[in-house]
């Protein structure tokens, strides 16, 4: 929305003039990734040698056990699970609007949606969900913590990543889709840098 705006060129300078001057006076800089690495040494001229990449994951051991024995229900219903931030570059209106296009392409797959997270989206979110008649077919569980969300997703047949290609998509590495290897499920998302 701040791109049609006259202010967009000027903050945008500013915004680069402050990054510029944040890499120019850091003794090391520390990214999550090697996508952000490539920024910092290209956008910010920071040296390979002043960049440490630090990951981020679960506890991989400790996800696989509260997830143990765990499995999807044996009615007919296909689960899919979410994990994280319901903002509105995360893509989960499209996972809601495949799950209503699935039910007019296929209506003998009955399909459930745990989404487990919160974020300024998900009022916006549950609406669609309605308008679409999907209340009970999409389970908005909240922010919860490992031992309530990790069973949640090991009962489901497959997780999703739904974040759509933007900029800042593609440099990111999205902690949901380790965390969902971590508990053993197969992961649908886009194709991603």
């Amino acid at each position: 929305k701040w791109a049609g705006s006259a202010l967009y060129g000027p903050l945008l300078g500013l915004t680069r003039a402050l990054e510029r001057a944040s890499y120019a006076t850091a003794a090391a800089v520390i990214v999550t990734n090697d996508s952000y690495a490539r920024l910092a040494m290209g956008r910010g001229g920071v040296p390979a040698e002043r960049i440490a990449v630090v990951r981020n994951a679960p506890p991989g051991d400790r996800f696989r056990a509260l997830g143990e024995g765990v499995e999807p229900p044996s009615d007919a219903s296909f689960r899919i699970g979410y994990l994280g931030v319901m903002g509105s570059q995360d893509g989960v209106e499209l996972l809601i609007e495949a799950i209503a296009r699935l039910g007019t392409l296929a209506p003998e797959l009955a399909v459930h949606a745990d989404l487990v997270g919160d974020g300024e989206a998900r009022r916006r979110l549950e609406a669609l969900a309605d308008r679409l008649g999907l209340a009970d077919r999409v389970t908005f569980h909240g922010y919860r913590p490992p031992e309530v969300f990790v069973p949640i997703l090991a009962a489901t047949h497959v997780c999703v990543s739904p974040d759509p290609p933007t900029p800042f998509n593609q440099v990111s590495t999205m902690t949901k889709v380790v965390e969902y290897l971590a508990i053993g499920r197969p992961v649908v998302a886009f194709d991603l840098l």
